[in-house]
């Protein structure tokens, strides 16, 4: 019995040899005088390199996909509106302060000693917390705060 070739299949291969023998044509034309073996070699090397582009390429549109979905827009704009109260909050302080350091930059230079013994410590925590009291029961202070402390801080460095 003699056996028959098959019919057909032979589509489905061609273009597998169309693309080896392309890709061995390019090696024949980039190194002409090589043996075959090298040839083959190199051969499959470029192949593994354009596998590799290829699938990098692939992988980078699929992060650049994921990266777009992962910038959102702002839903709740509740915690906008508080951040910036108190980004505004923040500035009102920070030009008290400003007007502070210009006052001791102003100030001339005083010694402040260094608080040695817990007596000491109470006796001044003491005599700061009656001070502290009084500018709260002032009458101007409670009239305008920043007011009376914008005057006093002029009145002290004049």
């Amino acid at each position: 019995m003699v056996k028959r070739a098959k019919v057909g299949g032979g589509k489905r291969y061609a273009a597998k040899n169309r693309t080896k023998k392309e890709e061995e044509n390019q090696v024949e034309n980039k190194i002409p005088y090589t043996p075959s073996h090298l040839k083959k070699k190199v051969g499959k090397k470029i192949s593994f390199l354009n596998k590799v582009e290829a699938s990098h390429k692939a992988l980078a549109a699929a992060k650049a996909g994921i990266k777009k979905d992962k910038k959102k827009t702002l839903h709740n704009l509740k915690t906008l509106g508080a951040a910036l109260q108190e980004i505004e909050k923040s500035h009102v302080t920070d030009q008290v302060q400003k007007v502070e350091v210009k006052s001791e930059k102003q100030k001339p230079n005083v010694k402040t000693e260094k608080v040695k013994s817990s007596k000491q410590r109470q006796n001044l925590v003491a005599s700061e917390c009656g001070r502290l009291s009084a500018v709260l029961n002032h009458p101007l202070y409670k009239k305008n705060p920043f007011q009376a402390l914008t005057n006093h801080l002029k009145s002290q460095f004049k």
